[in-house]
């Protein structure tokens, strides 16, 4: 696989985490609860900056891409899947998300972005192109 095509893998990874923060900012509109304890508007603007750095190795950019894709995948490894694994340890109950599904979806996602997203920065370190 070479990277152009695994930042495209990322790219369905931000429409993914744009959505699941879009249907907890819809759920909160509609007088409902968001699907995780995570702020919607702050996971939005995270996975929307991931989305430029992404764009940006899209765009040949390769040195901010390099640089920024392993900073990306520590912090989103920590926020986005450790934070919901230690929730879950925490308080088997998931009293802060809105079911099960919704804890694991949150989980699931952010598990690709960190796989994509790592991948991506190998490869981005290991070629000479992008």
């Amino acid at each position: 696989m070479n990277l152009r095509m695994l930042l495209k893998f990322q790219l369905v990874w931000v429409v993914l985490g744009l959505g699941y923060n879009g249907v907890s900012v819809w759920r909160i509109e509609s007088g409902g609860v968001a699907l995780s304890p995570t702020e919607p508007f702050s996971g939005a603007i995270f996975v929307g900056i991931c989305g430029l750095i992404v764009f940006a190795g899209l765009s040949k950019t390769k040195r901010l891409y390099r640089f920024s894709a392993p900073c990306l995948a520590l912090l989103l490894s920590y926020s986005g899947v450790g934070l919901h694994i230690i929730n879950i340890l925490a308080d088997a109950s998931l009293t802060g998300y809105a079911s099960f599904t919704a804890w694991l979806l949150a989980v699931l996602i952010n598990a690709y972005g960190v796989i994509t997203l790592s991948l991506g920065s190998w490869l981005a370190w290991r070629s000479s192109s992008v």
